[in-house]
């Protein structure tokens, strides 16, 4: 198999940061300066696959499943996928643009919900941060200072109960408009 071995590196760093240097091993040709940038970017943006990936694994314990048939792995893990990269999208989005209104990660619904459940009384506006960290204390997050921002375990779990939720207030609301 044919390999190429990139050697990329930050020759002066910023004073009092500790030089950046990457050794890649691709298969993919290289050969000009333009293929090693581009697979320099490639891997810059591996990060995103491990965070998917951790996600995906302790999230939803996707290791843990069993299942008799591969037909019936794939499904499970079609779906869990769909969901890590919610949960993705919510810690990208609580991390980037946590001052922004939470309808820019939510639906109406899940911000009535997850309002009901926090108790919002409206006494500001409703944030991206105050959308997923609702949605993480529906996991279990405590929020107490110094706790940090919530993990993708309890971020999983107040997602998925999130569901169940939303569930009951769409049958809530269905029945009202019935009265």
């Amino acid at each position: 198999m044919a390999a190429w071995v990139i050697r990329i590196w930050e020759p002066n760093p910023p004073s009092g940061v500790e030089a950046l240097e990457w050794i890649l091993v691709t298969s993919v040709s290289t050969q000009t300066v333009g293929q090693i940038r581009e697979r320099r970017d490639w891997y810059a943006c591996r990060w995103m696959v491990e965070v998917f990936h951790d996600i995906e694994k302790n999230g939803s314990s996707e290791e843990d499943r069993r299942f008799e048939t591969a037909a019936r792995m794939t499904a499970c893990l079609a779906i869990l996928s769909l969901v890590a990269v919610r949960i993705f999208q919510l810690r990208t989005a609580l991390t980037s643009q946590p001052n922004e209104p939470a309808k820019e990660v939510a639906s109406a619904e899940e911000i009535a919900v997850v309002k009901k459940w926090v108790q919002h009384r409206g006494r500001k506006r409703f944030t991206v941060r105050d959308f997923v960290r609702g949605v993480a204390s529906l996991g279990g997050f405590l929020g107490r200072t110094g706790d940090g921002e919530p993990g993708v375990r309890t971020l999983w779990r107040g997602y998925q109960r999130l569901q169940d939720l939303l569930l009951g207030y769409q049958m809530q609301q269905k029945n009202v408009g019935k009265r």
